[in-house]
């Protein structure tokens, strides 16, 4: 595992399932809707959702160019394995954490 907590958190972040990652979703959205009134809450929906139109294109021209999709299982191995390493190391932290108090 990479050293660097952010670069860990963000390979993390990209590893979750379909699922995993829009039960995400779903709870920042709500967390960071609370606090905003009606008005931010347009605001700011609006500006996530350019956000995302512009990754989507940016994605879709990727793929137009270089439209070839390999699967490499080894590489699909490896990112489970690191998942798994990630969870362990967490749980870790965490009980060291509780330990502590």
């Amino acid at each position: 595992m990479e050293k660097n907590p952010i670069q860990n958190f963000v390979n993390y972040f990209f590893s979750l399932s379909p699922y995993e990652f829009s039960i995400l979703a779903n709870l920042i959205g709500i967390f960071l809707t609370i606090p905003l009134d009606v008005n931010q809450q347009n605001s700011l929906g609006n500006f996530f959702e350019l956000i995302g139109q512009q990754i989507l294109t940016i994605q879709a021209q990727n793929y137009n160019i270089n439209d070839s999709i390999n699967i490499n299982f080894n590489e699909i191995l490896k990112q489970i394995n690191f998942k798994f390493e990630y969870l362990e190391e967490l749980i870790n932290y965490l009980m060291a954490f509780k330990d502590k108090k």
